[in-house]
Parts: structure tokens; sequence; C-alpha cells
């Protein structure tokens, strides 16, 4: 599903898939924002929060998720910094613990500042 995400954004962006059909509007899967209303079930954020998350229509001006799906954004890190690093890191993950095999106890060194540690 994600690399069908990809190629959905990709014929959005071209122009190949017109505003009338279904995939239009869910352009974008990562994004960040400021929460604007929170559910009763939803007990993790507040109305204010800035948040990450990975959903597809990232792109709209408002989009209604599950908060399972978001991150609190650090004040240090910018809407734009929050919003590349979901799919950089599952990237990541995804070359150390499938492809690399990684295991418990291992440690592996990446981007020269930070560790992961199974």
């Amino acid at each position: 599903m994600k690399s069908y995400q990809y190629v959905q954004d990709l014929q959005v962006s071209l122009g190949n898939l017109s505003s009338n059909e279904d995939f239009s509007n869910n352009f974008g899967i990562e994004g960040s924002g400021i929460v604007t209303a929170v559910g009763l079930e939803a007990p993790r954020f507040r109305v204010g929060d800035r948040v990450a998350f990975n959903y597809g229509g990232s792109l709209s001006t408002s989009i209604i998720l599950p908060e399972t799906l978001c991150a609190k954004i650090p004040d240090t890190v910018t809407f734009e910094e929050a919003a590349s690093i979901p799919y950089s890191y599952g990237t990541i993950l995804y070359g150390l613990m499938d492809i690399g095999r990684l295991k418990k106890g291992q440690v592996s060194y990446y981007f020269l500042t930070n560790f992961i540690r199974c």
C-alpha cells in the first residue's frame, strides 16, 4: 500500500488523475500540523499540540485521523522536519530489521548521531 500511495501521489501531481477521482482526495502521505480538535477517546493530545503524522490526504488543509498515527513535535523541530521524519525513519528500520536482519542485543550506528538498539 505504501508504494501504491507514492505512485498515486505522482500521478495526481503530474495531472494524470483528475480531481474528480478518489485518488486526488488522498494526496500526500506525511504531514504535520496543529491539533484543532480532539475526540473523547483521544487522550494523548490537546488542542494546540504540534504533531506529525502518516496518513493519506496529508496535504489537505484539515484532516481527521486516529491519534495512533500522530506523534508530538518537539519545540526544536520545524513542521517541515517533522513531516519528513516518519518515512525516513521507517526506511531505516526496514533496512536494519528486514534487510540487515538486526537482532536483539546488536547495535547499529547510523547518520553519525543516533543509535538503534534492539
